[in-house]
Order: structure tokens, then sequence, then C-alpha cells
């Protein structure tokens, strides 16, 4: 299941480049639009070096120190596994706005699709070891 939904991040991270590019042809081309693009394939490259840059050993570390309960540990990076994905999917929205108004005024809806990728992506802090929150009706 995991190899799946990383195969659908792949596929997200090029219709995020697609939506970028089509962004920036659809708007006037200034410095503003064309920074702005930058930004969000630097974030993109970002997104996918996090992603896919070794995370098996957190997953694994996790699990070996869970024990018994590795099926819950499992279960849990699936699920986040879903929340990358949507929140990939909100980063390539407010990508899109972000190339179409670079310099329009900002609006809190835009922060959260434009930070929502980021936020949901970042790493657990260094040598934690105690195993991720129980979900309410997971009795493994």
């Amino acid at each position: 299941m995991v190899e799946r939904l990383r195969l659908f991040f792949i596929i997200l991270l090029g219709e995020t480049v697609l939506t970028a590019g089509r962004a920036l042809t659809d708007s006037p081309f200034d410095a503003a639009g064309v920074v702005a693009t930058a930004g969000v394939f630097v974030a993109l490259v970002c997104l996918w070096a996090a992603y896919f840059g070794g995370g098996e050993n957190v997953v694994t570390t996790t699990v070996a120190a869970t024990g018994s309960d590795a099926l819950r540990t499992v279960r849990f990076g699936v699920n986040s596994a879903y929340l990358v994905v949507a929140a990939l999917v909100a980063l390539a929205v407010g990508s899109e706005l972000l190339i179409a108004h670079p310099t329009g005024h900002g609006s809190v809806t835009l922060a959260l699709l434009s930070s929502a990728a980021p936020s949901s992506t970042s790493p657990p802090p260094p040598g934690s070891s105690r195993p991720p929150p129980a979900a309410p009706g997971w009795n493994v």
C-alpha cells in the first residue's frame, strides 16, 4: 500500500510541476511570476527529497522500538501518507494561485494552501523514540 501511495505522490509531484508551468504561461511574464514559479519548483524538490530521502530507516526504527504494537505504527504511517498526498494537492492549488497573482493581496486561505505540504511532511524531532499517538477507535 505504501508503494502505491508513493507512486501516487510522484504523479502528484508531476501534476504540480505542470500546474505551475501552466500558471506561469497563463499569467503575464514578469519577474515576480518567475520568482514565484522558481520558489514552487524549489519547494517541490525539497518535498521530493524529504519524502524519498530515507524515511524507511525512521519507520523500521520506530517499528522495532514499539515491539508488539508494530501494526499500529504501520497504520499510522499509511494514514500519514494520505495526509501528505492531500497536502500536496493543497500545495498545487496554492502554488497556482500564487503564480497567477504573485504581487496580489494575500489571504489566510492562500497561506494555508501554500504551507500545507511543508508542515505535513516535517520529520519527527531527533531522538524521538516514542510511538505515534493512537487514533480513536484503533484497538490493536
